[in-house]
């Protein structure tokens, strides 16, 4: 029985080595640029890859980045929306007043011009030759109500009352020594 043991452990560590050997063999990898390349080709392989390692740690650094300041940007950009929102609607409130004082205050000039209709309109009484600045308050104040009339038209008569035509005259001029000679265009103007 040991000799049998040590069979199996001779034949264990034997066959171990040689499938250590084998695999070892196997891992070993190929290069991209080949065996025997050409210096340019290994120098444009390493430089690719270093390109590509610097390109995927700055995308690596622009995201961490971007996660940092992406909720400060988008709670600014909220903060501006809700701003200009509210700056809108104090602007139209602003105009909404003015538009209403300007209504107001065109009604008031008109009514003051025109008059208001429906409206009392004071009427003084006293004597004409009272100045008007006296110190003496006016005796009575009787208020009238306003009365609208269509506007007058023109006469119908107005064929009748024409006004007489004004026509070009030329004076004679007294001037002897100097005798002008006239045109019938200069007739009417004086010299």
């Amino acid at each position: 029985m040991n000799k049998i043991k040590m069979v199996c452990i001779t034949t264990a560590i034997l066959a171990t080595t040689s499938i250590y050997a084998q695999s070892s063999s196997e891992t070993k990898t190929t290069l991209p640029y080949g065996d025997n390349p050409n210096i340019f080709k290994v120098l444009a392989y390493k430089t690719g890859q270093a390109v590509q390692n610097t390109a995927e740690k700055v995308g690596n650094a622009t995201e961490k980045g971007i996660n940092k300041i992406k909720p400060k940007v988008g709670e600014t950009w909220d903060n501006t929306k809700t701003y200009t929102t509210e700056q809108a609607e104090i602007a139209r409130d602003t105009t909404r007043k003015g538009i209403d004082t300007a209504v107001k205050k065109i009604n008031e000039t008109k009514d003051n011009i025109v008059g208001t209709s429906g409206g009392n309109v004071p009427i003084e009484r006293g004597n004409l030759s009272d100045a008007s600045m006296s110190s003496v308050p006016s005796p009575t104040t009787v208020t009238a109500p306003v009365i609208t009339a269509p506007p007058i038209a023109p006469a119908q008569n107005a064929s009748a009352q024409e006004e007489p035509e004004i026509t070009k005259q030329s004076l004679p001029l007294n001037n002897a020594s100097a005798k002008q000679t006239t045109s019938n265009d200069d007739v009417g103007v004086p010299r």
